[in-house]
């Protein structure tokens, strides 16, 4: 049984994103990848292979609340909670500390040098 099977994840995004030339010599950048969750634990995968060996970094997870700020107003905000660099061809785990608040969003930032990657982000759920 694999980790995964028992910690009880589900995904909750897959993309494979090929970036677009924009000239010789580069590529414009791949747009942020986002998806809501409402659980402590993520495990976000990133993969390319089109990359030099000594590139650790796959993607950047920026964990945000998902906040009403008044009463006034039914728009929910973003409010940036925690940072995490991901490792390019591993799977970083993210423990969410608990702030009584469980309605969160992962955006995932893909850096410049990148032509090709492949995201993957599965939540615990109990």
């Amino acid at each position: 049984m694999s980790f995964m099977d028992e910690m009880n994840c589900d995904l909750l995004l897959r993309e494979s994103i090929t970036a677009q030339p924009m000239s010789p010599a580069g590529y414009r950048p791949i747009y942020p990848v986002s998806g809501p969750f409402s659980s402590n634990f993520l495990i976000i995968e990133c993969k390319s292979s089109d990359v030099l060996p000594h590139w650790w970094l796959g993607c950047q997870a920026s964990i945000n609340l998902l906040l009403t700020p008044s009463s006034y107003t039914s728009t929910p905000a973003l409010t940036e909670f925690l940072g995490i660099n991901c490792g390019r061809g591993r799977k970083t785990l993210i423990e969410i500390p608990p702030v009584g608040q469980q309605a969160y969003m992962v955006i995932l930032e893909v850096p410049w040098w990148f032509s090709q990657i492949s995201l993957a982000v599965w939540y615990y759920h109990p």
